[in-house]
């Protein structure tokens, strides 16, 4: 992300950061134009993490702003037919949008 900031000219406008989403977001109320998340909510979290994820993202995010992510889709061929050792270790990660929450 930061290379295509860079070769765009907005390396001075974009910041990126790595940071455990199951803890707050280490920035002030209003304080960001976007965020963006790439496959973020599909990651091993609990539904009462994701809101809380999804409530930080909102607290950060100025009025007027945009939050910009991406999911896996059902058509996906790894969400349909998950990796059987990763599902054993992991039994609600690879659940699908058709499947029902627990």
């Amino acid at each position: 992300m930061r290379n295509a900031a860079r070769a765009q000219g907005l390396a001075d406008r974009i910041t990126t950061a790595v940071h455990d989403v199951r803890t707050p977001l280490p920035l002030p109320d209003d304080s960001v134009d976007a965020a963006f998340a790439h496959m973020l909510l599909c990651m091993a979290l609990s539904t009462g993490e994701i809101r809380s994820l999804v409530g930080e993202i909102r607290r950060v995010v100025r009025p007027g702003g945009v939050f910009v992510y991406t999911v896996r889709h059902t058509g996906d061929a790894l969400a349909r037919h998950p990796d059987p050792a990763r599902m054993t270790a992991h039994p609600n990660r690879w659940r699908t949008a058709r499947e029902p929450t627990p």
